[in-house]
């Protein structure tokens, strides 16, 4: 799904109710105006930041090369936000993390996000849970980590991605191999990936890919998912983490896991 054109975003705005900005929001749009270097760090979460604001925000980013952190997460924003944020992501030379939970992002937000993305070199962490996303966020969010070598962790807890997802998301990586030094973290929490998804990320654990931590709690993972992950753990030699709490994995499937770790 492509993100919407500038000329899209800003008609899109034109017909959006303007509710006033809260003060935190002028300040760093402000800060952002003045080109204040000593601003680093641009957080405003929980501060109803909406798409209008977002827009904003994006379009005084071109001078805010020294930003290492971007923290927006609880601020109702959409496809229309995230693609103005987005605009002028290649300016941030120093971005390091990059926070957007809980708003409403959807493929198209996400899709403008990971497009912006790629231009930013210096990326170690993106955080996008709970934003709506569905399955073919996870070819989006792959494609960002090929691009971007630099980007070790990714949260995308509470998604929709369901198996679907998971298979998009590793057969691209499968086909486009990353080198992490330090091995990815991934959270795929609360994604409904179910046996089908568990099975999804096999290939991805025995394929070379380093990851250092896998959170996949509250996926109604059963037995069977347990032991197909628990055949792969010794190719693992990186992986320090596997969650799998909050599933639905008997005695059986603990044990499976338990003599591979024994």
């Amino acid at each position: 799904e492509a993100p919407p054109s500038v000329s899209l975003i800003r008609e899109a705005l034109r017909d959006q109710e303007e509710s006033p900005m809260i003060p935190q929001v002028e300040q760093a749009i402000n800060s952002l105006k003045a080109k204040d270097k000593s601003l680093t760090v641009l957080d405003l979460r929980c501060c109803n930041v909406g798409d209008r604001s977002a827009a904003a925000i994006g379009e005084h980013l071109c001078d805010a090369e020294q930003i290492e952190s971007l923290i927006l997460e609880d601020n109702d924003i959409g496809v229309v936000g995230a693609t103005g944020l987005s605009t002028n992501f290649g300016s941030l030379k120093a971005l390091k993390v990059v926070n957007l939970d809980n708003n409403r992002l959807e493929l198209g937000g996400i899709s403008a996000i990971a497009s912006g993305l790629k231009a930013v070199n210096s990326l170690v962490e993106l955080s996008i849970a709970n934003n709506l996303l569905g399955p073919r966020a996870g070819e989006a969010v792959a494609d960002l980590l090929i691009a971007v070598p630099s980007l070790e962790a990714v949260n995308m807890r509470e998604n929709f991605l369901g198996a679907d997802g998971i298979e998009l998301f590793v057969g691209l990586l499968l086909k486009h191999p990353v080198a992490s030094e330090a091995g990815l973290v991934l959270d795929f929490s609360s994604n409904d990936l179910r046996l089908a998804g568990a099975k999804a990320l096999v290939p991805l654990l025995r394929g070379g890919i380093a990851i250092q931590s896998l959170e996949l709690a509250e996926n109604k993972i059963h037995d069977f998912g347990a032991k197909a992950l628990a055949a792969v753990l010794p190719d693992c030699a990186m992986l320090r983490h596997l969650g799998l709490s909050i599933n639905q994995i008997s005695d059986a499937g603990a044990v499976a896991l338990g003599e591979v770790l024994a």
